[in-house]
């Protein structure tokens, strides 16, 4: 170079820094090229060693492996490591009315667990001429256009914005009033409190239940649920378990101050007398 007026030296050192540069860059070029072929031989070890021989159902699953297998789009002889478990949750949920929930495992080297909680009927809206749209415990539809309420069902009255396709969530997620319903159940579950036949949450702060299709429970707001159905639950054991001919109905929205009151038999299954019907009226404390 013409007009470069470095130092021999100069010239040199830069020579010697463009050689050691160069040199490192075809280092990492060999070294990255290194890494990429080690992980294409895993991955193809992988396609090839761990393939799905094994299925594995654990949980309370009604479907056969076969039909959980094509819900899940996924089956023997696929490559276990890109099984995507999410996907195939998604798939199986969404494809059998009767699954709840799913959790994938792998477990290698060829074993595929699928851990199943199922959907039963055990809530049902009537639409009237449409007939009962029937849904689980977790919201989800698991059948429309029944003719008649499924047995073992409870009637929900008071739900918002229906769904009425099998497979989706009863009501959107978010709606205020399936949140109220579920907090309503959760707490009436946690004390034993579950064999209704209707459940009336049209209005939030007048909730109120059939037990058995025999005891019409009041339970006023929300709030203090747990304890309200805890109480309503002992009331019920201590006095009206029983006798299957007995109707009654507890007012437990103040759960200090329980009582219940023997009424006549409803002549319409669902709905009990008004208090005004009473043939037997005893005041009952939650706290015995």
């Amino acid at each position: 170079m013409p007009n470069d007026m470095s130092t021999p030296n100069e010239r040199i050192r830069r020579n010697y820094e463009r050689t050691r540069l160069s040199k490192h860059k075809m280092m990492l070029t060999a070294v990255a090229g290194a890494v990429v072929i080690i992980a294409l031989l895993l991955l193809l070890l992988a396609s090839v060693a761990f393939r799905i021989e094994n299925i594995s159902i654990e949980g309370d699953c009604v479907y056969t492996v076969d039909v959980l297998s094509n819900a899940g789009e996924f089956g023997i002889g696929n490559p276990l490591c890109f099984v995507n478990g999410k996907k195939v949750a998604r798939n199986i949920v969404r494809n059998l009315a009767y699954v709840e929930s799913v959790k994938v495992r792998k477990k290698l080297p060829n074993t595929l667990v699928l851990d199943i909680k199922s959907a039963y009927d055990s809530f049902a809206v009537d639409l009237g001429s449409a007939g009962y749209v029937v849904f689980s415990a977790g919201g989800k539809i698991v059948s429309g256009g029944r003719l008649s309420l499924p047995e073992g069902c409870a009637e929900v009255v008071g739900l918002s914005n229906i769904n009425t396709q099998q497979g989706q969530q009863i009501c959107e997620k978010g709606n205020e009033t399936f949140r109220l319903f579920s907090d309503f159940i959760s707490a009436c579950a946690e004390q034993g409190l579950i064999d209704f036949t209707k459940i009336d949450i049209s209005d939030p702060y007048n909730i109120t239940a059939v037990y058995k299709n025999r005891v019409r429970i009041l339970f006023g707001g929300i709030a203090k649920i747990s304890l309200k159905a805890a109480g309503a639950m002992e009331i019920i054991t201590r006095d009206y378990e029983l006798d299957e001919n007995q109707y009654a109905e507890i007012n437990i929205s103040d759960p200090e101050r329980a009582y219940g009151k023997n009424v006549t038999r409803p002549g319409e299954q669902n709905a009990l007398p008004d208090a005004a019907e009473t043939t037997d009226d005893s005041v009952l404390s939650a706290e015995g």
